[in-house]
């Protein structure tokens, strides 16, 4: 191949890589891990930048405290866990984002934070958000942190019982998930 063909095939490639407006590809996913991860961040309206498979570890937050996931992250330092058995994302540990947020940023009061929980909860169980009503429920906060839960207290694990957490910061952005309550199920 000549010099020519071979620069001429290298931005081919180039452009196909980061598309013709120069920007990156769209992220696809390669696995079913991956997959989920993606569905749950169109939920929960996270970034779809492209994922790195960190390791396969055990989730302490599970009800027995022993649940075998998948750990990938992405650009901004966000983990997913994916249970190994479901392909569902158990958890999100976000916490990396919170030093990011700058100190001037505008804060959502309790009740605007609830109202975009109130629009994914239909989305996270689809026909049967009526369930999460014979939960305990609690919002609670914790400096600049809010946190709404869900426990399902007739399911006890060894270590704790199965639940939804959705963690938020003042400024809107979710830094914590954890969804135990489909697991076992």
């Amino acid at each position: 191949m000549s010099g020519i063909t071979r620069r001429f095939a290298l931005v081919l490639l180039l452009v196909a890589t980061l598309g013709v407006s120069g920007c990156r590809a769209e992220y696809q996913p390669r696995n079913p891990q991956e997959m989920a991860i993606q569905s749950i961040r169109s939920i929960l309206e996270l970034p779809q930048d492209p994922l790195v498979f960190v390791e396969n570890t055990t989730m302490a937050n599970s009800p027995n405290g022993d649940l075998a996931v998948a750990c990938f992250k992405d650009e901004a330092g966000r983990k997913y866990y994916v249970d190994l058995i479901s392909n569902r994302v158990v958890e999100i540990d976000a916490r990396s984002v919170l030093e990011n947020i700058p100190d001037n940023a505008p804060a959502s009061s309790e009740e605007e934070i609830w109202s975009k929980v109130d629009k994914i909860l239909p989305q996270l169980f689809p026909g049967s958000v009526d369930q999460l009503d014979l939960l305990t429920f609690e919002v609670s906060g914790k400096v600049d942190n809010f946190f709404f839960d869900w426990r399902d207290m007739n399911r006890m694990g060894s270590s704790m019982p199965p639940f939804l957490q959705l963690g938020y910061h003042k400024s809107g952005i979710l830094f914590a998930y954890y969804n135990t309550l489909n697991i076992g199920k």
